[in-house]
């Protein structure tokens, strides 16, 4: 039987990622083999962790049954859990739960969550900055490439073609790996992002051009041997993007808020969901989205 999933499991998953300790391992729709049965059971989400050189695994299960949850299904999954080795754990309810089941809970060490949503006037004041957030996806394809070199560095009848090499540091890269290496260095997308938005939205075809200085310390050789230590290379971009909104809503999770959004593309194709919260007067942000996001290149694109 193929793992099952649903937006309220995404949402938990996405939430306990964003919370949980870097170091976490966070798997969605976990397999996991029952001794006692014989056979895989599943679990919605598993952190596993490790706490004083110890392996610890957090069993998170999530339901969203239009009643609140009873003790018959708090003692289900307890014992689901001890039968596969589930150091911790936590059930997380989209309606809450039975007060039976919250005494049972509490006196089995079983941590019960559910969600509450939060007033618009009653949002975090950071989290006012993302009353109308966005997310995008992105692909940059080069366009052109030009070097700037002296004669003296340089073999007489060197022309950089597509099958030209680059040297550095006894590491030999296409010429193409390496432009792209060191566009990706540039930070371009963070350092000017209003600007490369504004491009876009003002016109076809959109570019960017970057210059780097490489100090005569690459030697590039192209399909014919010949060899030059440039002083400089410049490279255009072009790039196509695919900008999608998100809704946002503020909720209380075990006992944090927590800002989460969604694409409202009903597109899976193109679904993405964030969650911010915040930590030491910092705003903090985990991101998923499916691959689709991001476009592919024209036709032309090289």
């Amino acid at each position: 039987m193929p793992p099952r999933t649903n937006e309220f499991q995404k949402l938990v998953k996405i939430i306990n990622k964003h919370l949980a300790p870097a170091d976490a391992k966070i798997t969605e729709s976990a397999m996991i083999f029952d001794r006692e049965a014989g056979i895989n059971r599943e679990v919605d989400i598993l952190i596993e962790t490790n706490v004083l050189n110890c392996n610890i695994k957090i069993g998170v299960e999530c339901t969203t049954t239009s009643r609140k949850l009873d003790i018959k299904k708090i003692e289900e999954l307890k014992e689901k859990h001890r039968r596969l080795g589930i150091n911790q754990s936590v059930v997380v309810a989209k309606n809450g739960f039975s007060q039976t089941a919250r005494n049972y809970a509490e006196i089995n060490s079983i941590k019960l969550l559910s969600f509450s949503a939060a007033k618009r006037k009653d949002w975090l004041p950071l989290f006012e900055h993302l009353r109308s957030p966005y997310v995008y996806g992105r692909t940059y394809f080069i366009k052109s490439a030009s070097l700037k070199y002296r004669p003296e560095t340089t073999d007489e009848g060197f022309d950089m073609d597509t099958e030209t090499t680059v040297l550095f540091q006894g590491k030999e890269l296409a010429v193409l790996d390496f432009c792209n290496q060191l566009f990706s260095e540039s930070q371009i997308s963070r350092i000017a992002h209003k600007e490369l938005k504004e491009n876009e939205e003002n016109g076809q075809d959109p570019w960017v051009s970057v210059g780097f200085s490489l100090e005569e310390k690459y030697e590039f050789k192209n399909k014919n041997g010949k060899k030059s230590h440039p002083i400089e290379i410049e490279m255009t971009y072009g790039y196509i993007s695919n900008y999608q909104k998100l809704g946002t809503e503020q909720l209380a999770y075990d006992d944090q808020y927590v800002l989460v959004g969604n694409t409202s593309c009903t597109d899976e194709n193109k679904l993405a969901q964030a969650v911010f919260s915040v930590k030491n007067g910092a705003l903090n942000g985990t991101i998923e989205f499916n691959s689709s996001l991001i476009p592919k290149p024209p036709a032309s694109g090289s």
